[in-house]
């Protein structure tokens, strides 16, 4: 299972890389919310974690959003030192399986990790299609809804 990580702070994106690696995961850390856009659509992660406050000024919310929105089945673990009722209210309401408080014990992680990749969202649908295509012209990669578009086509998905 694929699992991105967002936060700003080097320790904690160090810390959960080895531990979830070790436990399995393929993992990749980023370290703004931009970038964790950018690299979530290529990585197709199957599970974000991602810290509420980034650097640049994109929240992990809106990258969960994003990244959601190209890929439906993902699944948002946002984490936080500064928690508030209103942004657990936030998260619950934006489909996000899963809100921590740093600090955490890793147990809680690795347990909200494993719950987040065993459960899909369901009844939701890709808001745009996505392709990548490599340097030659060949397609690499696409989401469900371009996969959808090209059936439509005279070419097919293929």
């Amino acid at each position: 299972m694929r699992v991105l990580i967002a936060d700003d702070e080097e320790r904690y994106r160090d810390y959960l890389r080895v531990s979830l690696a070790e436990h399995g995961y393929e993992v990749s850390t980023v370290d703004t919310g931009r970038v964790a856009i950018d690299h979530g659509v290529r990585f197709r992660p199957h599970v974000l974690v991602t810290d509420w406050m980034l650097h640049d000024h994109i929240h992990g919310l809106r990258v969960s959003n994003v990244l959601r929105a190209v890929d439906p089945s993902l699944q948002a673990i946002v984490i936080t030192g500064f928690p508030s009722t209103d942004l657990q209210r936030d998260t619950r309401h934006s489909g996000v399986y899963r809100f921590i408080e740093k600090p955490f014990e890793l147990q809680e992680m690795i347990d909200a990790v494993n719950g987040a990749g065993a459960t899909k969202h369901s009844g939701q649908i890709a808001l745009f299609g996505v392709i990548e295509v490599d340097s030659v012209g060949r397609i690499v990669n696409t989401n469900c809804k371009s996969r959808e578009m090209l059936e439509r086509t005279n070419v097919g998905p293929e």
